[in-house]
């Protein structure tokens, strides 16, 4: 008896114990975590740190043909002779950009035409032209850092300073964090003839965006591109900054770059590595190639290896799988099929299979065809099926409308069904 007690309290510790794991699991599934938090910046994605909102906004909030997308690199797609009034708009994390890409961007530049670039990283070729070395002993060093939990900002000009400044915090699942941020440093303001000018800042004087005059036009650098992700532009705070910001855009044509875009340690690493980032770096390899007796045994090890492979790939005889039992799908298929039908919301297909469905049970029960709608016809039905015949006719009239017209309300739907449904059920 007090064997059996024990087992009793072990059953229920042991169920006790299971539901708070199942408790622990359901509180940490992917339920709960249905977004992909990485700050992406890809303009595809729709997660919350994505730009495919930003992309949408401006390809939509002008004219169709002045929005266009450079698939290819700059250098290759972006115009040489631009009509002065366009712009060139990156967002993203880095920008990795060559020699003859640098080049094509300045003309562009110089030529009257607006750059927008706003990342987290900027290549050193193209900063080496654009910030001038006019003041004594300053020279450009790519964007400083400071460690926060949100971009606090504001822009200076009075038409577009707010009176309450806008904050993009680092935000997770709901959580806020701090990160490093990025920011021109202050000390590149200095009097020259071709100095930057500041657009937005900090009250604490962090500046976050400012412009570079080049030749007839200007580059506008951003440093905080989360303002610019699908999490903030759904918010009213971020789509007034990103009015605001875009406000510096010309009225011309808009060249999206879709294609420089890579993630902030290579743009880092290849920008700065070399005077021309698609220069060769010298591999792991080459001293060991350099060498006649380390490349002779490398051939060696590479030859064995490839050995090795050829002899395992030799024909085994695989593991006999265990099949599973064979179930009875068919339910779980029309309801998959139902499912997919009333989410795509075509009621009209819906309606037409039903009463395909009723016209051949008339052909097989009662031996009818049916051509089209008439008194002869429903009469016959109603004498066969002892139907009542004015239910009939409202069935076919509506059978007929339906197909007449190319869209079904959800209503009309229903209503199809009642009266096939009584059909079905009530027929002789």
């Amino acid at each position: 008896m007090e064997t059996t007690k024990q087992q009793k309290g072990w059953i229920i510790l042991g169920i006790a114990a299971l539901l708070i794991l199942g408790f622990f699991v359901y509180q940490n599934s992917d339920k709960f975590k249905p977004h992909d938090w990485r700050m992406s910046l890809d303009e595809k994605s729709k997660e919350p740190y994505g730009t495919q909102i930003i992309k949408t906004v401006l390809a939509n909030g002008i004219a169709q043909d002045s929005f266009i997308l450079l698939e290819k690199k700059i250098g290759n797609s972006l115009p040489e002779n631009a009509d002065g009034n366009s712009n060139f708009v990156f967002i993203g994390e880095a920008l990795l950009l060559d020699t003859n890409d640098v080049e094509r961007l300045l003309a562009f530049a110089e030529n009257g035409n607006t750059v927008f670039i706003s990342s987290v990283t900027i290549p050193d070729l193209l900063m080496e032209e654009v910030y001038f070395n006019d003041c004594d002993s300053i020279y450009w060093e790519d964007y400083g850092t400071y460690y926060d939990t949100a971009v606090i900002t504001n822009f200076v000009h009075p038409d577009l300073h707010t009176a309450e400044d806008f904050a993009f915090p680092y935000v997770r699942q709901n959580k806020i964090y701090n990160t490093y941020w990025q920011k021109i440093d202050k000390y590149l303001f200095c009097e020259s003839n071709n100095y930057p000018v500041i657009i937005s800042q900090s009250p604490d004087s962090i500046v976050d965006m400012a412009m570079f005059p080049y030749g007839d036009g200007a580059f506008y650098l951003q440093t905080s591109p989360i303002a610019f992700t699908n999490f903030y532009t759904t918010k009213k705070n971020g789509q007034q900054y990103a009015e605001k910001a875009f406000a510096h855009l010309q009225n011309g044509t808009i060249y999206w770059d879709d294609f420089s875009n890579v993630p902030a340690a290579i743009g880092r690493s290849r920008n700065w590595s070399s005077p021309d980032p698609l220069t060769p770096k010298e591999g792991p390899l080459d001293y060991i190639l350099s060498q006649p007796s380390l490349a002779w045994a490398w051939y060696l090890l590479a030859a064995l290896g490839l050995l090795f492979l050829l002899f395992r790939s030799k024909r085994q005889q695989r593991m006999i799988p265990v099949l599973p039992k064979n179930r009875n799908t068919s339910l779980e298929f029309i309801s998959t099929i139902s499912r997919l039908h009333f989410t795509g919301d075509n009621h009209r297909r819906i309606a037409l299979q039903k009463m395909d469905l009723v016209l051949a049970f008339i052909r097989n029960k009662y031996k009818m065809s049916f051509t089209e709608t008439n008194d002869t016809f429903i009469e016959d039905l109603s004498v066969l099926s002892e139907i009542d015949k004015a239910l009939l006719q409202k069935m076919f009239l509506l059978y007929t409308n339906i197909k007449s017209s190319e869209f079904t309300t959800n209503k009309t739907l229903v209503e199809l069904h009642k009266l096939t449904d009584y059909f079905y059920k009530n027929s002789r």
